[in-house]
């Protein structure tokens, strides 16, 4: 009588848990973010065991990757933190992705207080040199942060670049406010002509944007 083949209980628990994280995940991008945090904590709790075996190392990454995303999207910043501590070590198929959990966690940290631990996670994110869209934002919270401590020489070279670098499109970034702060540290500085030369472009955003 030939054997009969073996039931591949490791194969079908991975198909499962693949499963159950795409439903999750899913949840996410429709952006009904609670329900999609409440799931992958409920995945954690249920398949703990599994999750922390080196062969599903990759979907315990996954999930928590995911799961900081959704808590970011819920501002419960104080309990993404630990997440993406932890992500920082995690094994990255992209530098945009290792790139992004350094920007989240440092938005969480400086929503949260903890401005000097941000700034250095935010530096981080520079370091990536991507030119993209959490680069910019980077940027721009630096920015904010050194002018609102003084640093206006640290302000100034990075809504610069902010300007050189990207061409603002970002919604969350708008122009008018770059400029309006250029106007302000150039007026501390006492650059009068660097001053009136911001105060002209933000007249012509406002003016632009009444047109539009």
């Amino acid at each position: 009588m030939a054997a009969c083949p073996q039931w591949d209980k490791s194969a079908e628990l991975e198909s499962h848990l693949k499963v159950e994280l795409c439903k999750a995940a899913r949840l996410a991008e429709q952006d009904r973010n609670l329900e999609a945090e409440a799931a992958f904590a409920a995945l954690l709790r249920r398949y703990a065991a599994a999750l922390s075996e080196a062969r599903f190392r990759y979907l315990y990454e996954d999930l928590q990757c995911r799961r900081a995303l959704a808590l970011c999207a819920l501002e419960r910043y104080n309990e993404a933190i630990p997440i993406l501590r932890e992500a920082k070590f995690f094994a990255f198929d992209t530098k945009a992705d290792k790139q992004r959990v350094h920007f989240l966690l440092g938005l969480c940290l400086q929503e949260t207080g903890d401005h000097d631990s941000a700034r250095a996670e935010l530096c981080r994110v520079l370091s990536f040199n991507l030119m993209n869209a959490e680069e910019e934002q980077a940027l721009w919270r630096l920015a904010i942060y050194n002018y609102r401590r003084g640093a206006l020489a640290q302000a100034k070279e990075q809504l610069e670049r902010l300007l050189r670098d990207f061409r603002g499109g970002n919604p969350a970034i708008s122009r008018k406010h770059v400029y309006e702060m250029l106007a302000r540290i150039f007026q501390h500085l006492g650059d009068s002509q660097q001053q009136r030369h911001y105060t002209e472009l933000t007249k012509r955003t406002l003016t632009y944007s009444a047109a539009a």
